[in-house]
Formats: C-alpha cells, structure tokens, sequence
C-alpha cells in the first residue's frame, strides 16, 4: 500500500529550510524521528515520509530534497539502492543511513554510494543531529563551488562577449582589414562569413540623454535579433551609440533575412509605441 505523508504545509516552517525525507519500514521509528526530533532549531523541515523503499524512491523521481534519512533495509527497495539512486542522479541530495548492529559490515557497501553518515538505530534520535550538521556542511560546500563556478562562467562569457564586440568594432573601422582576416581565417568556423546589418536607433529628440530608455531599446533590439535570428553564430555589436550591427551567418537565405528585419522592425515599433 502506497503511503506517502507531504508534511510542506506544517506550520512554522521555513521555505529556505533544508528539506528532509524520512523513509522507514517501522511505523513507530518513522514517526519518532518526524515528531520528537528539533528539525526546526536544526534549520531542516521533513517535507514527507516514506514506509518503503519503492514509495522514497517515486517520491525523489519528482521531489528532490536536501536530506534522506533511510533505513538501510527495506522492502522493494532497501537502503543502499536509494544511495545509488541519489549519488548517480541527485547530486544535490546527502544521504544518512540508519542501521542495527547486525547490518553494519553490510552498511560497508554503502561508502561507495557517498553516504554522509551511518546512525545506529539504538538511541538514533540523539544521535542524529551531528550527521545531520556534516550533510548541510558539504551542501553548503557544494552551493558554494557552484555558486563560484557560476559567477566563474559569466565572467568568462562577458570577457570573451567583451573580446568579440572588440574585434568587430576594430574590424569594421577598416574594412580592408576587415577582409584581410576573413581571407586569412576563412577556413576556421569562428570566423565564418556573415551579412552585416546596420542598425540605427533614433529616439524621440526629449529621449536622446535618458539613459534607461536607451538602454531597454538596445537590449530589446539585442533580444528581438537573436529570435529573428536564432543560432550561436547570430549576434549584436554595439559599434557606437545608437548604433548596432547584427551579424547573421551568410547561410542564410535572403528571404529569411528580409523576413527577418521585417520582424525586428514591427517588433522595435510596437516597442517605441508603447515606451
């Protein structure tokens, strides 16, 4: 019998909590640790209960979370296999197995799997809080070195945006050079032939110094090419102020490029309507 307990809606809790599944064939050890455990002053909120294995994992395919407590041994689907489960597709998730003595040396097995911790089930609701303070620990960590690869990327991404405004700009400032380097490159699909758009932005003569609004037609300019024209190889350089020009791969048919600005055009009206 499927028995699956969401427990979101308890009062109290907090949204940014960490969020816990309790998954446990014993009724009685199940409800002891959602009950009798401070999840609260340990910053966590169990968000359901599960009385098997197969009923965990279902709920993990749709609801990942932070934190599983799970009994080691389980019908259908014991412990261990939700620690594989968790380690090969929620990397996110830090998994605490509880045990009786008699399953330890099989809990062995689990250490491969990434398990944070294992707690004995004697005296576990004592024992628990520690474990469960090393998994925030390395989910935290975790935040932290994706957070910093993140933040890493785009700074990355903006340098070379940065890098190929700059090659445009100068390319186009001497177009003799310009077809120097689509001569000497013209092999290397980086630098691919394009058509070059020229795109003007004349803004009401009371809206020329109102920078907010020249910054939304260009950014909106920016977004309409791209969907005109959708493709890494498709982009816009601001050359000088008010003006753009949109590079689009010469792959590209003449009717879908006139349909195209066509697009962009309607769109950049309706927006000056509006704005």
């Amino acid at each position: 019998m499927f028995h699956l307990k969401l427990a979101d809606d308890r009062k109290g809790m907090v949204r940014d909590m960490f969020r816990v599944l309790v998954a446990d064939d014993e009724e009685m050890i199940r409800q002891s640790f959602i009950h009798f455990v401070n999840w609260e002053g340990l910053g966590c909120e169990v968000v359901a209960e599960a009385g098997n294995g197969r009923e965990a994992l279902d709920y993990l395919k749709g609801h990942p979370v932070d934190i599983l407590i799970t009994d080691i041994r389980m019908p259908e689907v014991d412990g261990i296999r939700l620690a594989q489960y968790v380690m090969e597709n929620l990397p996110g998730t830090r998994v605490i197995l509880l045990t009786a003595y008699a399953d330890f040396s099989y809990a062995q097995t689990a250490i491969q799997y990434g398990v944070v911790d294992f707690v004995l089930k004697t005296n576990a609701l004592a024992r628990i809080a520690a474990p469960i303070e090393k998994a925030k620990q390395q989910i935290l960590q975790m935040r932290e070195k994706e957070a910093q690869l993140q933040k890493l990327t785009q700074e990355v991404e903006q340098k070379q945006e940065a890098l190929f405004e700059k090659v445009i700009c100068d390319a186009l400032a001497d177009m003799a050079e310009f077809s120097s380097c689509q001569n000497l490159y013209q092999d290397s699909p980086v630098f691919c032939q394009y058509y070059l758009l020229l795109c003007k932005l004349y803004l009401p003569a009371e809206s020329q110094n109102d920078a907010e609004r020249y910054r939304q037609a260009v950014s909106s300019l920016r977004e309409l090419w791209q969907m005109a024209f959708p493709g890494d190889m498709s982009r816009t350089v601001l050359v000088r102020p008010r003006q753009l020009v949109a590079l689009v791969p010469a792959e590209a048919t003449r009717e879908k490029l006139f349909e195209g600005c066509k697009s962009v055009l309607r769109a950049m009206y309706d927006f000056i309507v509006l704005h």
